[in-house]
């Protein structure tokens, strides 16, 4: 049987083959299913959402945070959050 990390090397090259444009974010994917497949491993049982986002850095959880911020412009394109 083929080792967990090798499936989801794989998985993510096909991914990133796919839609070019995630190429970009290959440490984003990477961090993430590395805490996925740690906690399968851990605990036999797939993560939820609430989990992985615990087991990230909390750098990661700041980008994110800022990520959410942002809103449609209604052009198609995402405007920056308002100053306070």
């Amino acid at each position: 049987m083929a080792d967990p990390n090798q499936i989801a090397d794989l998985a993510e090259r096909l991914a990133e083959s796919a839609v070019p444009g995630l190429a970009a974010f290959h440490p984003l994917i990477a961090l993430i299913s590395t805490a996925i497949i740690s906690h399968f491993q851990a605990t036999k049982t797939f993560p939820t959402e609430a989990e992985i986002v615990a087991a990230l850095p909390v750098d990661y959880q700041k980008v994110l945070s800022g990520w959410s911020a942002w809103t449609p412009s209604g052009d198609g394109t995402l405007s920056p959050p308002k100053a306070p």
